[in-house]
């Protein structure tokens, strides 16, 4: 796990860190990346390294956040703040009729 490794977001004036870590499909470094596409601009989403040469997995960020409090990587007020900016972000990107938890990228 890369633990110096983060993202940052505000949360009500408070920065929400959410560690970079290894996916557990493959074991790859996990990368940050925002969306420029049209459909799914602003859109955070999380993907391996290794994207498009030796893996193909990647997550939107609420389903990052959540795999990283289901493996106890984000715990106690961490895991709650973390979720709560991903769900921030997420309404934010709908009130500009932006659909983040589309099942397709």
């Amino acid at each position: 796990m890369s633990s110096s490794s983060s993202i940052r977001s505000r949360l009500f004036g408070r920065l929400v860190s959410v560690p970079l870590t290894d996916f557990p499909d493959c074991g790859d470094a996990v990368k940050f990346y925002r969306s420029s596409t049209d459909e799914h601009d602003g859109w955070v989403f999380y993907k391996c390294s290794k994207h498009s040469v030796t893996c193909d997995v990647w997550r939107w960020e609420l389903e990052y956040v959540e795999h990283l409090v289901a493996t106890r990587v984000l715990i106690g007020d961490a895991a709650i703040d973390a979720i709560g900016a991903a769900e921030d972000r997420g309404e934010n990107l709908r009130g500009r009729g932006v659909n983040q938890w589309k099942e397709e990228a």
